[in-house]
């Protein structure tokens, strides 16, 4: 493998209580394959001399940064606060894809996305003419995907744990190295 790879590990991690500690076990299993891990919440951030919306842009500006730095994004698109992923983590996805960026997905929770939203809207889904809906009468995505079109289709794959997905960042580095 030529330079080691840095990767962004995005995703909704950065609000546990022990968000840090986290963290540090994620970077850990990437040292461990050859790949640097760049965490978001590793940015020191002076949140006392700053307004609300001033920390908020230079979280913003910060991990917008660590996007450009990064060879390759790591998401966690696991149900964050309803059936979607973490709202934060599909914008980093989006702007990772946006710059041609390697995108490999992972979740907790591997069903297809009418499965969630069936969960989460218990029995106010509504079946028409092959079509569901949301108790507001809206479509639900039905393509047998793990999140919405938009991210499934923008990361390279959907795997089931952190750990599998760096071993396919990496599996996908060692085959793109073997080509030249």
């Amino acid at each position: 493998m030529s330079k080691p790879l840095k990767v962004y590990l995005a995703g909704p991690d950065v609000f546990r209580s022990d968000a840090k500690e986290y963290g540090d076990r994620l970077k850990t299993i990437c040292e461990e394959h050859g790949v640097q891990g760049l965490y978001p919440a590793d940015m020191e951030i002076d949140h006392n001399s700053l307004e609300p919306f001033g920390v908020a842009k230079s979280i913003f500006e910060a991990n917008v940064e660590l996007i450009h730095e990064c060879d390759a994004v790591i998401a966690n698109i696991t149900p964050f606060r309803g059936p979607n992923m973490d709202v934060g983590t599909a914008f980093e996805i989006g702007y990772a894809s946006a710059l041609g960026k390697l995108i490999i997905g992972y979740t907790e929770d591997n069903r297809d996305f009418l499965e969630k939203a069936a969960d989460f809207f218990s029995d106010e889904l509504r079946e028409r003419n092959g079509e569901w809906f949301d108790p507001d009468s809206n479509r639900i995505e039905n393509f047998g995907l793990p999140e919405n079109l938009m991210i499934s289709c923008a990361v390279t794959d959907v795997v089931d744990d952190f750990e599998a997905a760096v071993n396919l960042l990496v599996t996908i580095r060692r085959e793109i190295d073997d080509l030249f």
